[in-house]
């Protein structure tokens, strides 16, 4: 098997250590584009252009201190371009790695450095060779933020050097230097790559295989790694006094246990994706050849195919893939790349236009078509005047739409982003998924603020989803488009956006004199008022105290204060869509993709490549809460139920309100009929010198199983407020049952939208997804034969029924929610008292 482009530019820091060097932690390949070359398809050509630029060592400068590099993977192809042009051999001498198996210090030498140790029972009958004449020569450099600054640097050599001769080196047993000098090599990186891309066909590790060289048995494993879905580190690897690799150990990442820093576990816990795996490769090098000494292959945890990009393995960009520009439309999206968005953006210009010819209306048209001849389930509907001009449009794809199908109970509707070059508002209709990331469920440009224009829009929108209307609705304080969401969505619940509201202060109140003291006292009225009446109270208060009973604003505020004080909103659920938080995070979403300048064809263009992101942004949220385990703070059995159910963002949430318990006090007011009511007192901190006690009713029924707190806090956002659960530690209820697991919150549910092709997301590399649509394929034609009469109908739907009862048992991945709760056995076997 031949060296690919990885191999040629990064063996050298994992094979040309000091001698009896052996690295027992975990320690990642920092310096693997390997994994990269596994991810793209191009490389190929790339190989030729860094050969070339290797051969080009004439114009390497001397090694100073000073010199920065953006990676290790930077700075040791400098040292040895330059150890090539001098002519001597460059090793590893020192690598510090942190505790997560990062490096952050570096130490290159010469490879005549030290000196070897004399055998006395043998050095007379058969004196070993040795290279060694205690070489100084070094080059150090210390990873500082993001950048790798050369500490110290020594360029004296005790030796005479080989110009020209680096083919003759021999490089930890494998043909890495000789392989530089040689642009042949280019064709073979195609071999590899060609070999790398068939990771389908790459055969189970087993004890006795031979590889040619330490490069192609990793090259091997991480191919098959790729495949089944984990990340590969190095486990050990021990070197003869010579510098020479002779034992190999390779694992998966997720092996061994972190260790815990109890000053901060309480308030902060690490997260970790250590859950002490077993999977191991061990080979061995006999004569010139590796064998495999040893084998395990069984995991501990689930595994991720067609999730290689977000391993941190693969994030290494090379010299010619930091070159590369307009990765969406020249590369096809970030999906087709070697690691994710957020890493390319920070190489790679954004230059992004939806080549369509000439601009206008008939161009978008053209666009929607297109889309939808790519994928069936994209919508789009166009609303023009009486003259045939373009008044209203509105799109959104099939994702966006099987996205609403597990997400519809609450939506933002955003009018204040901006307004583009043909004055025409961009909106859109936002909700939030199961991280609490923003998602888009459809976007529009239309041409006026109006109730007709509103109410079109949202029917078009409703017909697009089926006719389901969201529970609830947050839009601006607009009096149109409160009379369109009244026709459109009589039963939802219609909220103002509250930060919207606020910003207007400076401009009602700005001129008072007691402008400071007002806003305080509002925001005051606002926030801490728990229930109607105290905040009616409080709002008479002010009024009076600052003489503004006959302020126009503040009076048509409070006669609609149903719409926007949260006193009044918190028995509904509003999936913690904070207003603000959503809207902001939306306009940062498509800020670098729109302004006010874009016209209507790129807009839609750059829409799309927007999605692109959001989907990235998802899947690896998706890869952090299935790969990552955050540990729990407390000894609560519900807390270990929660870890295993629900995603990395809303387990976090859980934990800050366990940490809160510690500052919560409650005790029994009364007992009635099975009902019991608890009040809960907690120390709010106001500022750092100040707190303040608030009292919270916890209600308990134990006929119903039932806890309920006076906060609305589980109402409102879904998770189980402390003062609740300060409650139910005093009652010993250690299990909690299904009811209070939001599914929407869970990351173990698989989920329709994730089989949904889009034309920013083909779903390329996702076996499941290819799975899927090959059986909805054979789906098709089963169901075209059982509509031809009744008996077929009858034999199929029988058939169907059965087969889906058969496949949704515990086996099954698709787990019913009512049997993925983990129960107090899967736990501990403790004899807890469960609540219902």
């Amino acid at each position: 098997m031949d060296l690919s482009q990885s191999a040629l530019i990064s063996q050298f820091e994992d094979d040309s250590s000091l001698p009896e060097q052996q690295i027992d932690d975990v320690m990642p390949f920092e310096m693997d584009p390997q994994n990269a070359a596994l991810e793209s398809k191009d490389n190929a050509n790339n190989c030729k252009s860094v050969l070339k630029l290797i051969d080009e060592v004439e114009n390497v400068e001397e090694p100073k201190k000073g010199m920065t590099f953006s990676s290790i993977d930077e700075l040791n192809l400098y040292y040895r371009r330059y150890a090539k042009k001098e002519g001597f051999w460059v090793v590893q001498k020192k690598k510090r790695i942190d505790e997560d198996g990062y490096a952050h210090y570096l130490s290159l030498g010469c490879a005549r450095q030290g000196s070897r140790k004399s055998n006395s029972n043998n050095s007379f009958c058969k004196p070993s060779q040795t290279i060694r004449t205690g070489c100084k020569a070094s080059f150090n450099a210390k990873l500082i933020d993001t950048k790798w600054y050369v500490t110290s640097v020594c360029t004296d050599h005790n030796h005479g050097l080989s110009p020209g001769k680096a083919r003759s080196f021999r490089c930890s047993g494998n043909e890495t230097v000789a392989a530089l000098e040689s642009e042949d090599n280019a064709d073979n990186c195609k071999s590899v790559l060609k070999l790398i891309d068939e990771v389908e066909n790459v055969e189970e590790p087993k004890k006795g295989m031979t590889f040619s060289s330490i490069d192609e048995l990793n090259l091997y494993y991480r191919s098959y790694a790729k495949k089944e879905g984990f990340w590969v580190v190095q486990k050990k690897k021990r070197i003869d006094e010579d510098g020479y690799a002779h034992y190999l150990s390779l694992g998966c990442a997720r092996q061994g246990s972190r260790k815990s820093n109890s000053n901060n576990s309480f308030c902060k816990p690490s997260q970790t994706i250590r859950t002490g795996c077993k999977a191991s490769f061990n080979a061995k090098l006999i004569d010139t050849k590796w064998y495999v000494t040893s084998v395990c292959t069984d995991h501990n945890h689930g595994l991720s195919p067609g999730e290689a990009r977000s391993f941190h393995c693969c994030k290494n960009l090379d010299s010619i893939a930091k070159r590369k520009p307009e990765i969406n439309d020249k590369a096809g999206g970030y999906e087709n790349l070697a690691l994710g968005e957020k890493d390319c953006r920070n190489f790679i210009a954004k230059s992004r236009h939806l080549h369509l010819g000439i601009g206008g209306v008939e161009a978008l048209r053209d666009y929607f078509s297109r889309m939808q001849e790519l994928n069936d389930g994209f919508y789009f509907e166009m609303d023009s005047d009486n003259e045939c001009r373009l008044k209203n449009v509105f799109w959104t794809d099939a994702r966006s739409r099987a996205l609403y199908e597990d997400f519809w109970d609450v939506v933002t509707f955003d009018t204040t982003y901006l307004t583009n070059k043909y004055k025409m508002p961009f909106v859109f209709f936002v909700g939030v998924n199961h991280h609490g990331q923003s998602i888009l469920f459809g976007a529009a440009l239309i041409s006026s603020k109006d109730t007709k224009t509103f109410v079109w829009l949202f029917e078009t929108w409703l017909k697009c989803m089926n006719g389901r209307s969201p529970n609830a609705i947050i839009t601006d304080q607009d009096r149109a488009m409160k009379s369109a969401i009244n026709m459109v969505f009589p039963n939802a619940r219609h909220r103002f956006c509250l930060w919207n509201i606020l910003k207007k202060l400076p401009e009602k109140f700005g001129s008072h004199s007691q402008y400071h003291a007002i806003k305080s006292a509002l925001r005051s009225c606002v926030y801490d008022s728990r229930t109607c009446d105290e905040f009616d109270a409080s709002w008479q208060s002010l009024l009076k105290c600052y003489n503004l009973e006959n302020n126009a604003w503040l009076c048509g505020l409070y006669s609609e204060r149903t719409f926007w004080v949260p006193a009044y909103l918190k028995d509904v659920f509003w999936a913690n869509m904070t207003t603000t938080q959503q809207s902001e995070s939306m306009n940062t979403f498509f800020d670098g993709y729109v302004h006010s300048l874009t016209t209507l064809k790129e807009f839609v263009d750059q829409y799309d490549n927007a999605l692109r992101k959001m989907i990235e942004n998802e899947n690896v949220a998706d890869f952090n809460s299935f790969n990552d385990t955050i540990p729990c703070v407390s000894r609560f059995y519900f807390e270990k139920q929660f870890q295993q159910l629900y995603t990395s963002t809303k387990f976090k949430e859980v934990q800050e309100e366990i940490r809160e318990v510690l500052y919560c006090s409650g005790s029994l007011l009364k007992s009635e009929g099975g009902i019991s009511t608890y009040q809960v007192t907690e120390r709010v901190e106001i500022n750092d010198a100040y707190t303040k006690k608030v009292c919270f009713n916890v209600y308990y029924n134990e006929p119903s199983c039932e806890v309920s707190c006076s906060c609305c806090w589980f109402q409102s956002r879904g998770i189980l407020c402390r003062h609740a659960i300060s409650v139910l530690t005093t009652l010993d209820v250690t299990v909690l049952p299904e009811k209070y697991f939001l599914n929407r919150w869970r990351k173990d549910l698989k989920r329709k939208y994730k089989f949904i092709k889009s034309s920013h997301d083909p779903l390329s590399g996702n076996p499941s997804a290819e799975r899927y649509f090959d059986l909805c394929k054979d789906m098709f034609v089963l169901a075209s034969i059982g509509a031809t009469t009744v008996d077929n109908y009858m034999i199929v739907k029988n058939h169907v029924y059965m087969l889906t009862k058969k496949l949704s048992g515990p086996s099954s991945e698709q787990i019913p929610p009512s049997q993925s709760i983990p129960s107090a056995s899967t736990i501990d076997n403790v004899d807890s008292r469960k609540l219902g």
